[in-house]
């Protein structure tokens, strides 16, 4: 075996051990149910969306034409959501859900509508807290309603969501640590704003040309993009 040889598989060796060691690390974080609540994400994803929507291509041009379409704004996601409806059900009951986010499960008008037609809302948020219990926070905020219902304003912020700051999604995400500019990126804005946003996300993802085979990329694309 020549030398340059020896270097390459030396390399490819070392990387995926580096690999195995953040995804053991990110999945003992998240927890085996969340683990295997995201894995069915994944699969769902692939198998009754990307295959059937882009059936000319393989799975990570799929993947990338999907965050072209996004940022071009040409995704419909009611008709996403329509091909994953029994998944979106399954996220919606898990505890994944509260682990990422803080969820809005309750609304009230504390205040009446005053003459300039403003009220007070006041909302309870949902979430798994660091002990990793289910916890409550409340929030407040004063909004101009004027013609508008208050029924229809309950509705909309009725299951809004945030960043569940002490869930185990976040502290999973700082736990990958495989060097790419992506990640550092990534990890950058999260600790800069304790979120992302998807369109931040999926640009990030394109114009660093992430490998879409990857084992993070394709649970970030569920996390932060579709749910």
């Amino acid at each position: 075996m020549n030398k340059l040889n020896y270097v390459l598989i030396l390399s490819l060796v070392i990387f995926s051990c580096s690999s195995r060691k953040d995804i053991e690390k990110f999945n003992k974080t998240l927890g085996e149910e969340n683990v295997e609540t995201l894995d069915c994400l994944v699969k769902s994803f692939e198998s009754n969306y990307l295959k059937i929507v882009y059936p000319e291509k393989g799975l990570d041009d799929a993947y990338e034409s999907f965050l072209n379409s996004v940022l071009e704004n040409k995704v419909d996601y009611d008709k996403v959501y329509s091909r994953l409806e029994d998944s979106k059900k399954m996220f919606e009951k898990s505890r994944l859900k509260y682990e990422i986010y803080r969820v809005v499960d309750s609304v009230w008008i504390i205040d009446s509508l005053d003459s300039w037609g403003r009220v007070t809302l006041k909302m309870r948020y949902k979430f798994i807290d660091s002990i990793d219990q289910y916890n409550y926070s409340y929030d407040k905020i004063d909004l101009n309603v004027q013609g508008k219902s208050l029924d229809s304003i309950i509705y909309m912020y009725r299951n809004t969501v945030g960043s569940n700051y002490h869930g185990k999604y976040l502290k999973a995400i700082e736990k990958i640590s495989n060097g790419s500019s992506f990640f550092r990126n990534l990890n950058e804005i999260i600790e800069a704003t304790g979120a992302s946003d998807y369109l931040l996300t999926s640009d990030l993802m394109i114009r660093h040309n992430v490998d879409f085979d990857d084992y993070f990329i394709k649970r970030l694309v569920l996390t932060e993009i579709i749910y």
